[in-house]
């Protein structure tokens, strides 16, 4: 085919770079000209086209008014560009058109009056400019208009309260964000087709006319009052009244809506609860609302996926039902109220009043990338478990009263991602944090029910460690069967057990029921810690937690006291433990005893002698 027979041009997402062509403009025969989504700059080419989309692309320069002399123009579009200067006059003579999409360009002045005299003009999208003036009576009687869109401009002046009589195919009106003012059009609620209003972001006044005879409205987006009418819209999805001054309460009926799925009600005067209604939308997936406490009927809304209360006057807890919600896992935004008691176990809840400590099974709520518990009054350590959380983009931890070790893995090793500034007890961390080093830094080791941890003042006496779990521990012992039981006292009892290598161990569990157990168990560690010798059992591990046990070198021999004072049936071992061996044994015992200054307030806190001197 030579190039003047050329009559469809599709180049579209194809990721061009460059100027367009001005040859084009010489294809008399094209009348299909697709370069949309490239990044192609420069100037228009002017051709005798039928379609032309331009859109998302770097053009530049003023729209071509000798467009307007292409009586065969049906599709216009160049939305996303870098376009300047007025609409042509001319386009008000494309007898043909039926789309004109000019949106998000950097469009200014008037629109052309006979715009609205196109016989099949369906589609007018200019949103997103700067366009001025008044809205052309004649757009109000097209009655072939499907799609009216212009938000975000600077239009001014007033509706007609006729607009609706003659825009009978009309579906979606976006007149949000201009310079609107005067009473909204009563006719708008006989529009029937209607499925999408936004006329938010205005100055109208007065009341919001009579909604009840929209039954097919799915995006509303107004200001002032909410309507009474809310009932009457069935199919409505979304529900669109942020940033006024909206006064007044929020009806109850508005929970009877069965499709609403989004209710963007954020920053107005609103007064009142929130309406335990609200509970019977089962398809509510993003709610941005007063005053009064938090409806546990939330927790029905089963599609919930954001929340945001936030800059409001609630009080009371936050219903544990909401954290029940299967696809709940985007934003749960509760700052600047006045809740109270603890944070619940299952997020920005900053400015408020918490406390306790940061709840273990946060880290359940993996698919959460914002948490935000600033400004409360939370003790305790960070958690390790919120390493998990691998969506988090952002944690907020400031301004509390944590304490200890800061985890250095996952979120934690990205400071663009945490805050954790004003609390001043903690240490560790990764570097960049520049803080502290903690005081024991004791290895940690955690299990599903108990935390076994090894005592870092063993450190010194011990070459090698092994710690071991309370499960462990009962493997070696049969489940600390009789049968392998070699000691009792009064706060602990001595087992023979086989550990995982084959070799054996005396392992001491303490009473954590007896009265005085743990502070044993604790004065025992503290003398171990404290006393290096030679005629000291040798310690292997230590359990700590719930669970407490001393794991020491099995001796096969038995202990001192059976040698010293055997009972009838081990007569055989007195005859071999000899004068010399009893007198060796006193000069290693007093070695021991003396071998430390402290060893006289140990003796005695141990309770062996009332008096030692």
């Amino acid at each position: 085919m030579s190039l003047n027979r050329v009559t469809s041009i599709s180049l579209e997402n194809l990721g061009l770079v460059g100027t367009t062509a001005p040859h084009i403009g010489n294809l008399s025969f094209l009348n299909h000209l697709n370069l949309q989504n490239n990044s192609l700059f420069g100037t228009i080419p002017v051709s005798r086209l039928s379609y032309l989309d331009l859109s998302v692309n770097r053009l530049e320069g003023t729209i071509p008014s000798e467009l307007g002399a292409l009586s065969e123009l049906a599709d216009v579009s160049f939305s996303t560009n870098f376009l300047t200067g007025h609409i042509p006059s001319s386009y008000a003579n494309l007898s043909s058109l039926s789309n004109l999409v000019l949106m998000s360009n950097s469009l200014k002045g008037p629109l052309p009056e006979g715009l609205g005299r196109l016989p099949f003009l369906i589609n007018l999208q200019i949103g997103l400019n700067s366009i001025s003036g008044e809205i052309p009576r004649s757009l109000f009687n097209c009655s072939s208009l499907i799609v009216l869109a212009m938000a975000v401009n600077r239009l001014t002046g007033t509706l007609p309260p006729d607009m609706f009589t003659n825009l009978t195919s009309l579906t979606t009106l976006y007149l949000g964000g201009n310079l609107l003012s005067g009473r909204l059009p009563p006719s708008i609620g006989n529009a029937s087709s209607l499925t999408r209003v936004d006329l938010a972001n205005n100055s109208f006044s007065g009341q919001i006319p009579c909604l009840g005879n929209l039954p097919n409205v799915q995006i509303l987006s107004l200001q002032r009052t909410l309507p009474r009418e809310i009932s009457n819209l069935i199919n409505v999805i979304l529900i669109a009244f942020e940033h006024n001054s909206l006064t007044g309460t929020i009806p109850p009926s508005i929970g009877t809506l069965p499709n609403l799925q989004y209710i963007l009600l954020h920053e107005n005067r609103f007064s009142g609860n929130i309406p335990e209604s609200l509970g019977n939308l089962t398809y509510l997936a993003e709610v941005h609302l007063l005053e009064g406490t938090i409806p546990s009927s939330f927790g029905n809304c089963q599609r919930l996926q954001l929340l945001d209360l936030s800059v409001n006057l609630l009080n009371g807890t936050i219903p544990r039902d909401i954290f029940q919600i299967p696809s709940f896992g985007k934003v749960l935004n509760l700052s600047f109220n006045s809740l109270t008691g603890s944070v619940p176990p299952e997020i920005d809840m900053s400015r408020n009043s918490f406390q306790g400590t940061i709840p273990n099974s946060l880290d359940k709520l993996r698919g959460m990338e914002y948490i935000s518990l600033s400004s409360n009054k939370l003790t305790g350590n960070i958690r390790a478990s919120l390493e998990s959380l691998r969506f988090l983009q952002v944690l907020n931890l400031s301004r509390n009263q944590l304490s200890g070790e800061v985890p250095t893995a996952g979120v934690f090793g990205n400071l663009t991602v945490i805050s954790l500034s004003e609390n001043l007890e903690l240490c560790d961390g990764v570097p960049d944090l520049e803080l502290p080093k903690c005081d024991s830094p004791g290895e940690k080791f955690s299990g599903s029910r108990l935390r076994i941890v090894l005592i870092a003042s063993f450190a010194f006496i011990l070459a090698s460690v092994l710690v071991f779990w309370q499960h462990d521990l009962k493997l070696a012992t049969r489940n600390f069967s009789s049968e392998y039981l070699i000691g009792e006292g009064s706060f602990g009892s001595v087992y023979k057990g086989v550990l995982n290598d084959g070799s054996l161990a005396a392992i001491k569990v303490f009473k954590m029921g007896q009265h005085g157990a743990s502070k044993n168990f604790l004065a025992e560690c503290e003398a171990l810690r404290r006393i290096r010798h030679r005629n000291l059992v040798k310690i292997i591990s230590v359990c700590s937690g719930d669970f407490k046990a001393l794991i020491l070198k099995f001796m096969p021999n038995g202990n001192l006291e059976q040698l010293l004072h055997p009972r009838s049936e081990d007569s055989e071992v007195e005859k071999a433990l000899g004068m010399n061996q009893r007198l060796k044994v006193d000069q290693d015992v007093a070695s021991a005893l003396v071998a430390d200054k402290g060893i006289k307030k140990w003796v005695q806190n141990r309770g062996y002698f009332d008096n030692f001197n």
